[in-house]
């Protein structure tokens, strides 16, 4: 079963299949995670400057 989700997470996030994640390196398959979780923080970041930046412009 772990292997299951761990080869679920990369297929979920990335849409790549077992064969791909097999054929990276470690070293990036042992990345992937903090990577994904410091782009979703960005992305997060990114939407509340821009739900921000509308709420002012609302009301201009």
């Amino acid at each position: 079963m772990e292997r299951a989700s761990f080869y679920g997470w990369f297929a979920e996030k990335y849409q790549w299949p077992p064969s791909v994640v097999d054929a990276q390196p470690w070293w990036v398959i042992e990345q992937m995670p903090y990577i994904a979780r410091a782009y979703a923080e960005v992305q997060e970041m990114q939407m509340e400057r821009a739900r921000a930046e509308a709420e002012r412009e609302a009301r201009r």
